[in-house]
């Protein structure tokens, strides 16, 4: 497929949708000082850059606003305690996602899959290099969603709290360069879908207050 622009708003608008495994507990109190400039030197030295074969954008196939795509969404299944699972995907109980279960999914009547995901635990936490054999996996996944004529929303879940547990000032720089490598590499391994896949950056964040809304 060409390469297609899919970062867009519906990254911030499914920030807030859905909710599933994953328990996080709750955030540190935010400090009232921001993050100094050392600090941000810090995580960016930490984390590289990923984006390292950008493409020009390509709008064919993503002529629908969010609200248009809402309403191709006729009925929705989450996929849950499997993509997310912390320690592999079977390792809550269920069986490997499997192609034959994406199609009777179709079959029942469905429109849409949430795939709820960790990538945090197949990262290299030196560097937030994500491995290549996970985003393969999730891309296999997607593929079959879409090749099965379904809509599918990928998100970065609780994902062992990194970002959950961490809505204060002092941890702003380093998990904006998290979130930035990570998406990086999600975004290069997914671009060749149209609306079709849409991204949640987030799942249900834990802000309990003005000042960890305005972090988040």
């Amino acid at each position: 497929m060409k390469c297609k622009a899919i970062l867009s708003a519906t990254l911030l608008a499914l920030t807030l949708t859905g909710c599933g495994g994953g328990s996080a507990t709750d955030p540190a109190s935010p400090t009232q000082t921001a993050a100094s400039m050392s600090s941000v030197a810090a995580a960016k030295a930490r984390f590289p850059s990923y984006n390292t074969n950008p493409l020009p954008a390509d709008a064919t196939g993503m002529a629908s606003n969010a609200v248009t795509l809402a309403g191709k969404i006729k009925a929705g299944i989450n996929i849950g305690n499997s993509l997310e699972a912390i320690g592999g995907e079977t390792a809550w109980g269920n069986p490997p996602i499997t192609l034959a279960q994406i199609q009777l999914i179709k079959q029942n009547g469905f429109t849409a899959v949430r795939l709820p995901t960790s990538w945090d635990q197949y990262a290299d936490q030196r560097t937030g290099k994500i491995s290549d054999a996970w985003l393969a996996r999730v891309k296999q996944v997607v593929q079959w969603c879409v090749d099965s004529g379904l809509y599918v929303i990928v998100n970065i879940h609780w994902d062992g709290g990194w970002l959950d547990n961490n809505i204060t000032s002092s941890a702003q720089a380093s998990v904006n360069m998290k979130q930035k490598a990570y998406w990086e590499q999600i975004a290069t391994t997914l671009r060749g879908f149209d609306e079709h896949l849409m991204f949640a950056s987030a799942n249900e964040p834990p802000a309990k207050d003005a000042t960890q809304m305005a972090i988040l």
